[in-house]
Protein backbone atom coordinates (compact mmCIF):
# COMPACT_ATOMS: atom_id res chain seq x y z
CA UNK A 1 0.00 0.00 0.00
CA UNK A 2 1.40 3.26 -0.90
CA UNK A 3 1.91 6.16 1.72
CA UNK A 4 -0.46 9.28 1.54
CA UNK A 5 2.62 11.15 0.33
CA UNK A 6 3.21 8.93 -2.52
CA UNK A 7 -1.18 8.80 -3.43
CA UNK A 8 -0.95 12.77 -3.14
CA UNK A 9 1.95 12.97 -5.56
CA UNK A 10 0.45 10.68 -7.99
CA UNK A 11 -2.87 12.70 -7.86
CA UNK A 12 -0.60 15.67 -8.34
CA UNK A 13 0.78 14.33 -11.60
CA UNK A 14 -2.15 12.98 -13.13
CA UNK A 15 -4.65 16.41 -12.35
CA UNK A 16 -1.13 18.15 -14.02
CA UNK A 17 -1.77 15.53 -17.37
CA UNK A 18 -5.57 16.54 -17.20
CA UNK A 19 -5.16 19.84 -17.22
CA UNK A 20 -2.44 20.04 -20.06
CA UNK A 21 -4.17 17.33 -22.02
CA UNK A 22 -1.16 14.91 -21.96
CA UNK A 23 -1.77 11.26 -21.88
CA UNK A 24 1.98 10.34 -20.59
CA UNK A 25 3.16 10.66 -17.25
CA UNK A 26 6.64 10.87 -16.07
CA UNK A 27 8.09 10.54 -12.08
CA UNK A 28 11.35 9.85 -10.93
CA UNK A 29 11.22 6.03 -11.11
CA UNK A 30 8.48 5.61 -14.05
CA UNK A 31 6.47 6.20 -17.23
CA UNK A 32 2.43 5.80 -17.63
CA UNK A 33 1.11 6.37 -20.96
CA UNK A 34 -2.52 6.43 -20.49
CA UNK A 35 -5.07 5.40 -24.23
CA UNK A 36 -7.63 8.25 -23.26
CA UNK A 37 -8.70 10.46 -21.19
CA UNK A 38 -11.14 8.65 -19.64
CA UNK A 39 -9.23 5.73 -19.09
CA UNK A 40 -6.50 8.87 -17.28
CA UNK A 41 -9.84 10.42 -15.35
CA UNK A 42 -10.56 6.70 -14.10
CA UNK A 43 -6.72 6.53 -12.57
CA UNK A 44 -7.37 9.64 -11.05
CA UNK A 45 -10.74 8.32 -9.19
CA UNK A 46 -8.66 5.07 -8.14
CA UNK A 47 -6.23 7.34 -6.70
CA UNK A 48 -8.89 9.74 -5.01
CA UNK A 49 -10.46 6.32 -3.51
CA UNK A 50 -6.90 5.01 -2.38
CA UNK A 51 -6.25 8.39 -0.63
CA UNK A 52 -9.69 8.72 1.12
CA UNK A 53 -8.83 5.01 2.37
CA UNK A 54 -5.73 5.88 4.07
CA UNK A 55 -7.23 8.79 5.73
CA UNK A 56 -10.41 6.89 6.56
CA UNK A 57 -12.79 8.96 4.68
CA UNK A 58 -15.50 7.42 2.26
CA UNK A 59 -15.55 9.00 -0.77
CA UNK A 60 -18.53 11.22 -1.79
CA UNK A 61 -20.21 9.85 -4.77
CA UNK A 62 -23.12 11.81 -6.79
CA UNK A 63 -26.00 10.55 -8.76
CA UNK A 64 -27.24 12.07 -11.28
CA UNK A 65 -30.70 11.23 -12.56
CA UNK A 66 -32.41 12.26 -15.85
CA UNK A 67 -35.61 11.86 -17.26
CA UNK A 68 -38.24 11.81 -19.44
CA UNK A 69 -42.10 10.77 -19.90
CA UNK A 70 -42.84 7.15 -19.30
CA UNK A 71 -40.37 4.46 -16.77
Amino acid sequence: MATLSELQAQKAALEEARGSGELRIRTLDNEVTYRSMDELNRALASVDDAIAKVEGTPRRYQVRVNSRKGW
